[in-house]
């Protein structure tokens, strides 16, 4: 649809080419993101090891089991008031 109403605005298909070739990068830099997201806790890759390149849903750090979306430590000694 997008590329349609470029073609009707335009005239021309490499405006549409060129939003195609945008997403894929998108696609690609979000991967690289999700890939490469660093644990708060530990500092190593949240989701996968280097030699693991799945990227399946996760509920907690691969190496230090941190739960994903913790507000805080749960490990973490409490603060004495």
């Amino acid at each position: 649809m997008v590329g349609y109403a470029l073609l009707q605005v335009f005239g021309s298909t490499i405006v549409y080419e060129i939003v195609g070739v945008v997403w894929v990068a998108a696609i690609i830099l979000s991967g690289t993101y999700k890939t490469n997201w660093k644990c708060p806790r530990c500092g190593k890759t949240f989701f996968d090891s280097w030699w693991v390149t799945s990227m399946r849903p996760s509920t907690k750090c691969f190496f230090c089991q941190l739960p994903k979306w913790a507000m805080s430590d749960p490990d973490a000694e409490p603060k004495e008031t």
